[in-house]
């Protein structure tokens, strides 16, 4: 009788569930629901083949598909860039940039770089996967790397760099027939 594992949930424990204050049973199904959409994001990528880009001379860039869960449902943050920047100034992106010396590959590029636009930390990003390489008309091969970022978020935005932060439902940039640029 002594070897018997504790069961779980114990005896009562949904009776229990029900009389928590709301605030914690809002957190802990908000934790399970965002668990459940990053597992999925990371299984679909871990599903394909990711395909890298060798380019001689191309500069190497990343950029942070930056993922939450809110309401219910799957978002992603763009950054509308500030207009008087040399390279796609005023356009719609992901944070990112071009890789440093001391970056030791796309992972930490892609963190540092959203450190850099909108303060978040890279111990608050979980790694979900990678996307294929783009090449850019710029001459620049940027390798997406997809995180998980907490919600609610503190953002703290380089108004350097950043014009707006601009948060999208992942089912609008996922629908080619919503995507106009």
């Amino acid at each position: 009788m002594g070897d018997m594992p504790p069961r779980w949930p114990p005896p009562g424990f949904w009776r229990r569930w029900r009389t928590w204050p709301l605030p914690w049973r809002e957190r802990i199904a908000a934790s399970v629901e965002r668990a459940v959409w990053f597992e999925e994001v990371a299984r679909k990528l871990e599903a394909q083949p990711v395909r890298r880009l060798q380019v001689p001379e191309a500069t190497a860039a990343a950029v942070l598909v930056p993922l939450y869960v809110a309401g219910g449902e799957l978002w992603v943050l763009l950054t509308r860039r500030a207009d008087h920047l040399f390279h796609h100034p005023g356009q719609y992106a992901f944070p990112g940039g071009a890789k440093d010396e001391e970056d030791p590959d796309e992972v930490a590029t892609a963190l540092r770089e959203a450190r850099e636009e909108l303060g978040i930390p890279e111990e608050q990003v979980m790694i979900l996967g990678h996307l294929d390489d783009l090449f850019t008309v710029t001459g620049f091969v940027i390798s997406p790397v997809v995180g998980a970022i907490p919600y609610p978020h503190e953002l703290k935005p380089d108004p350097r760099e950043v014009a707006a932060v601009v948060p999208v439902p992942f089912s609008v940039i996922a629908n080619p027939l919503l995507v106009e640029e």
